[in-house]
């Protein structure tokens, strides 16, 4: 797990010093775990590459339920996810394409994110990916807690979700577009109309599934619109 960098504070130093040197690195240590624990960031792609299947003739993705709550990719917005929940904090940060502001929950074996890219989410920070992962020895922490039951199951369409058999993933997605080691890759290319120069705004919406023993292990449900 990442351990969030934070400024260390005058009043931390000088605990440190009168603690000595064994007591303070044992402070220390609890202070990192801490940080450790207050943020959990999303997990990457599962994999990129260029599309080598077919795509599939709709997207993939038409909404993720929370429970009866429907997460729409490019509508919803985190901070209705959060109200929605009523626990959760939007955490942030920045990488080399730019930034990325998430919401993390917790599930009985299992860890969801759902992210706002920080250009295709805008300032009002719609919804773009949302992630799964299985994880067998998971409990909640300050920066991921419990999902409230109200919110669950969590699923793709209803349908595809962790757990769900290899065979009624392809049953109702179809072949994927690619593949690589256990992941497989759905995606869905489109145009709208719109002020961008030559056709219109570009929209790939994506499935990716990690498979495991015939069954989902991870999900990777995503939509960027861009010029």
């Amino acid at each position: 797990m990442r351990i969030v960098k934070a400024p260390v504070r005058r009043w931390t130093v000088r605990a440190l010093e009168l603690a000595g040197p064994l007591t303070g690195a044992l402070l220390l240590f609890l202070m990192l775990s801490g940080l450790a624990e207050a943020s959990v960031p999303p997990p990457g792609l599962g994999y990129s590459s260029a599309t080598q299947g077919p795509e599939s003739a709709t997207a993939p993705v038409r909404y993720v339920a929370f429970g009866a709550v429907p997460v729409v990719l490019e509508q919803s917005t985190l901070d209705e996810v959060r109200r929605a929940a009523g626990r959760g904090q939007i955490e942030h940060k920045a990488n080399p394409d730019g930034t990325e502001h998430w919401l993390c929950y917790t599930l009985a074996k299992e860890r969801v994110w759902v992210v706002s890219d920080g250009t295709a989410g805008g300032p009002d920070h719609r919804v773009t990916e949302v992630s799964a992962d299985r994880i067998e020895d998971v409990r909640p922490v300050d920066g991921c807690p419990e999902l409230p039951d109200s919110l669950q199951p969590v699923s793709v369409n209803g349908e595809v979700w962790i757990g769900t058999a290899e065979d009624t993933a392809r049953a109702i997605l179809g072949q994927p577009a690619s593949q690589y080691g256990w992941w497989q890759a759905f995606e869905h290319r489109s145009q709208l109309p719109g002020s961008c120069e030559p056709a219109g705004y570009d929209r790939l919406n994506w499935l990716m599934l990690e498979m495991e023993k015939g069954r989902v292990v991870a999900v990777r449900a995503g939509q960027v619109t861009s010029c």
